[in-house]
């Protein structure tokens, strides 16, 4: 073999694998895609979940911002509750249901009232479950009950 014959045998060599190895497989490709959508959609539920948390703690937390400033108006009004009273009242840029359910307790000092406060969310005009539940006391002393 002559040195001409070696270099068009290594010349057309090199083609052959250079032809063989330009590009991706059907097969190839369609694996990464299948991959790439497992992960994109693992990264919208985790990303949709994130929001939803979020959301709820803010819910949770206006909500006891609407439970509290219900308690501080009762105390500062010096409300004394016979029966139980639903609100419907408007803080923190939403609707709100609120629940005060009291309960009165004679004691040698005075009457101590004891309630408790739930507070739902209202959303396209009904009340969902309750994401505030707290318990409190009211104090009266005997010389200004009615």
């Amino acid at each position: 073999m002559t040195i001409a014959t070696l270099n068009r045998l290594a010349t057309s060599n090199r083609l052959a694998i250079r032809q063989h190895q330009q590009g991706f497989t059907l097969l190839e490709v369609m694996v990464a895609l299948a991959i790439l959508a497992v992960v994109a959609m693992s990264a919208s539920q985790a990303s949709r979940s994130y929001v939803q948390s979020v959301d709820n703690m803010k819910t949770r937390t206006f909500g006891y911002y609407v439970a509290q400033n219900t308690l501080a108006e009762l105390r500062v009004q010096k409300t004394w509750l016979t029966a139980s009273d639903t609100r419907q009242i408007t803080s923190q840029g939403r609707q709100w249901q609120v629940v005060i359910s009291p309960q009165t307790i004679q004691t040698s000092q005075g009457f101590v009232q004891p309630i408790h406060i739930r507070v739902a969310p209202i959303v396209d005009g009904s009340p969902k479950k309750d994401v505030v539940d707290i318990d409190a006391v009211l104090v009266k002393d005997m010389g200004t009950m009615p």
